[in-house]
């Protein structure tokens, strides 16, 4: 996130420079705190409508496929998969966890 930005703002805008694709937040799906070593990280998930652009490759994405839930990537992280199914299982509340 960027100075004085808010996190769904900061999606949006990392979306669009990543992938080129403009999308509209629609509302948070979950809090996840994250403890490491030296700080404690909040993550945040949200649902997103793509509202233009076309998902290209670029230097931070080198692939850009879209999957559906049954055929994530086997290099995907633990966490990132818990937060998808999340993501499914808490369709009208909010999820909030602390992830190891």
């Amino acid at each position: 996130m960027e100075s004085a930005e808010a996190p769904w703002g900061a999606v949006e805008r990392e979306v669009l420079e990543e992938v080129g694709l403009q999308v509209r937040v629609e509302r948070l799906l979950g809090v996840y705190s994250v403890p490491t070593k030296e700080d404690l990280v909040f993550m945040f998930t949200f649902l997103c409508v793509p509202v233009a652009g076309v998902p290209t490759e670029s230097e931070k994405a080198d692939r850009v496929a879209w999957f559906n839930r049954a055929s994530i990537p086997a290099n995907t992280l633990p966490r990132h998969v818990e937060r998808i199914e999340d993501a499914y299982a808490s369709r009208k509340g909010l999820c909030l966890k602390v992830q190891a």
